[in-house]
């Protein structure tokens, strides 16, 4: 019964994956839109990007991110905290996925100084350190409420920790000096960052988007005009031109 139900189910995802390629691609690969915009996955949205361009098509992609928020020593830590909890434990969902990183987190030397229950597929907050940069909760985009406090000595430690990663997305640093926090921004390779704020932020007029595998474009206000749109030359001659031969 067992390997009846697996093979059943084994089976259905297949067509599933097949109706999603046949769809997907379709959407894709139309005579009619030039523009082909995807929000989701880093994977996905590679796979998206490169049949966009394969028929001339120009993609818009908002993929996947693992935002760093640094803190320094002169920050208003409550505060900080504050942010970094609201920035991390709102809006997520969560699958078994999340728990097996978790756990293989900790079987890499990782501690749990916050483990949190998991319900169904409700996960309660985790809280990590002991992480190293090549274990994959520090470099993968992890779709639930867990974060990894990783200490760092110097403002050039923070920033190779940073941007350690293929992602590039938001970020955040709390400092108690605006300029410091300013400087320190421009070194951080990411479409946005924020200081002595969340790192979730969206306005209608400023540009929305990531660097490296975070995404290609950016959305909102004029920035959704110019990706929306294309420029054409029309010119007209009210003489007559002179012509070199």
């Amino acid at each position: 019964m067992g390997g009846t139900r697996l093979k059943a189910a084994f089976e259905i995802n297949l067509v599933k994956d097949m109706i999603k390629e046949e769809i997907g691609d379709s959407f894709v690969e139309h005579p009619i839109p030039r523009v082909i915009s995807f929000t989701g996955s880093t994977t996905v949205g590679r796979y998206i990007g490169q049949l966009a361009m394969k028929n001339f098509k120009k993609p818009l992609l908002e993929l996947g991110g693992n935002s760093a928020m640094m803190i320094l020593e002169d920050a208003d830590l409550e505060y900080a905290v504050n942010a970094a909890v609201f920035s991390r434990f709102t809006h997520q969902g969560q699958a078994n996925r999340l728990s097996e990183m978790i756990a293989q987190a900790i079987k890499q030397g990782a501690q749990a100084v916050l483990h949190g229950k998991v319900s169904g597929t409700m996960v309660e907050p985790t809280v990590l350190t002991k992480i190293k940069p090549d274990m994959d909760v520090f470099q993968e985009e992890l779709f639930g409420p867990v974060v990894s406090v990783i200490p760092f000595a110097t403002e050039e430690e923070a920033v190779a920790l940073a941007n350690h990663s293929r992602y590039g997305l938001s970020g955040a640093i709390h400092t108690g000096h605006v300029e410091r926090g300013v400087q320190l921004a421009k070194k951080i390779d990411t479409g946005m960052i924020h200081v002595n704020d969340i790192m979730i932020n969206d306005e209608s007029i400023v540009a929305f988007g990531g660097e490296k595998q975070s995404g290609i474009g950016r959305l909102n206000g004029q920035w959704s005009l110019e990706e929306f749109t294309t420029l054409k030359w029309v010119s007209v001659n009210f003489g007559k031109r002179t012509f070199p031969y």
